[in-house]
């Protein structure tokens, strides 16, 4: 939606949220690695593992966050972001 501003310019309507959606696409797999990445000791001494083994769990992560984000955006755009939304949870 564009709104005639007061000087003649328009200006976007609803772009915050847009801009704070973006922000937050972009922060959150770093959020979720540093998660993972700081839950390995925890993960090391819960299932008596050494650090090779346990790394892997971190590669298993990132390989299914590296998959899941473009399946998720063709999901979204063959069939509607409602049924995406119910099939992730």
């Amino acid at each position: 939606m564009r709104e005639q501003g007061t000087t003649g310019v328009e200006k976007n309507a609803g772009m915050g949220g847009m801009l704070v959606a973006i922000i937050m696409g972009a922060l959150m797999p770093g959020c979720d690695t540093t998660i993972v990445a700081i839950g390995i000791p925890a993960l090391m001494d819960a299932f008596g593992i050494d650090t090779v083994a346990v790394q892997w769990v971190s590669t298993g992560y990132l390989l299914a966050l590296a998959i899941g984000i473009p399946v998720a955006g063709w999901l979204e755009r063959a069939r509607d972001g409602r049924f995406a939304w119910l099939l992730g949870l």
